[in-house]
């Protein structure tokens, strides 16, 4: 395993050749001044070194640019690789461009229900074929883990100025399924499975036609990705089709045509979520609200 590949990285790389150029530039002319007759024997020989550093700093310049150019990185396609938390949505981004199916098993499905599901959706519209989706998130019915979810989030980094509690996590959860279904009805050649959990962890599994990836909810740690070709995918698939033969698996019911607070818990009922029967309509609305708010949490 290398260290993380990025293109911020070089250009950090150059970025600080260019300013120790510019710095010896300007100690060059205007701090070391060389006199016309060499009277200052230091400041001729400061002169010398400076114009010695900067000649040697501009030939490495031009020789790694011409060898990047010309010899670009080639990673090996069967290597695990770590993406920093700068790179990690452009990776996921790549993912959802060409794939047909996406599994993710994680906590709230934040980001699948405001980016992932939208866009397999529509490319299952402009593509004419079947996009698959499956999300395995927390099990509402579950008080324990919704509120186990709420104080790991609270207790990390990324949690601070936000306020988790067991309704908060529930909501989410709720938000998640209910837009879900949404598109799928809305699309019929999308298809959604929806599996609950009754464990959390702060680390989440998603995976494509083209690698699996492992990541946090905190958007600036890195992520590890497990391309295809590499034997930890086929574990990596392995791994998430014995979790989802162990998760309670939501029923298929089709949406009421007027989302209201009260058709919308009779909804959740059909779909064997049974939480709902004791929220509230302020409760049930607050749902429906953070379903059609619905924003990546990373951007």
């Amino acid at each position: 395993m290398r260290l993380p590949e990025s293109r911020y990285l070089r250009r950090a790389l150059f970025g600080l050749a260019a300013l120790c150029l510019l710095l010896l530039a300007l100690i060059e002319y205007l701090l070391l001044p060389a006199t016309g007759n060499k009277v200052d024997n230091l400041k001729a020989v400061g002169a010398n070194v400076v114009a010695n550093l900067l000649t040697s700093l501009i030939a490495f310049l031009v020789a790694a640019g011409v060898l990047l150019w010309l010899f670009p990185p080639v990673p090996d396609a069967r290597e695990v690789k770590v993406v920093s938390g700068r790179d990690r949505a452009a990776a996921l981004e790549e993912g959802r461009r060409s794939t047909t199916f996406w599994w993710f098993t994680g906590g709230l499905g934040r980001f699948n229900r405001a980016v992932v599901i939208p866009e397999l959706a529509a490319a299952s519209r402009q593509s004419n074929s079947a996009r698959s989706i499956v999300l395995l998130t927390l099990d509402p019915d579950c008080e324990a883990v919704c509120s186990t979810y709420a104080e790991l989030r609270s207790a990390r980094r990324s949690g601070r100025g936000q306020t988790w509690t067991e309704s908060s996590v529930r909501n989410e959860i709720l938000a998640t399924i209910l837009v879900a279904f949404q598109w799928r009805d809305r699309e019929p050649l999308l298809e959604v499975e929806v599996g609950l959990k009754q464990t959390c962890a702060l680390t989440r599994l998603e995976i494509n036609e083209s690698f699996a990836i492992r990541t946090s909810e905190d958007p600036t740690e890195s992520a590890l990705v497990f391309p295809k070709e590499a034997p930890f995918y086929a574990l990596m698939k392995e791994d998430f089709r014995l979790e989802r033969k162990q998760v309670r698996s939501v029923r298929a019911a089709p949406l009421p045509a007027d989302i209201r607070p009260d058709s919308l818990r009779d909804w959740f009922t059909r779909l064997g979520v049974n939480c709902t029967g004791s929220m509230s309509d302020a409760g049930m609305q607050e749902v429906i609200d953070v379903a059609a708010s619905s924003r990546s949490p990373y951007g």
